[in-house]
């Protein structure tokens, strides 16, 4: 496993999350107004969430595994910085009053 691999997987995984998301964003009417539509917009996006799923499910469970072990490791490092971020706005906040 290198980390190459893991960055492609996590890659695919953020695309296949846009691809996901464009047809509901356009449905919801959330999104602006596009300058530019794609005729078949939709199914452009589930061919290519159809086509994401098949290269992971290809993918080896022993990839998979080390690509989920470094999403909890970043979480956990994000968590982390969250907390710390926090103690020192209260402590600041504390020092000031």
């Amino acid at each position: 496993m290198s980390a190459l691999t893991i960055s492609t997987v996590i890659r695919l995984l953020a695309y296949m999350a846009t691809c996901i998301a464009l047809p509901v964003l356009r449905r919801n009417g959330v999104a602006l107004e596009a300058r530019f539509r794609v005729p078949g917009g939709t199914i452009v996006s589930l061919v290519a969430t159809a086509l994401s799923l098949w290269l992971l499910a290809s993918s080896a469970a022993r990839d998979a595994i080390a690509v989920v072990a470094a999403a909890v490791l970043g979480l956990v490092i994000y968590a982390g910085m969250i907390i710390v971020r926090e103690r020192a706005s209260s402590e600041v906040v504390r020092s000031t009053t």
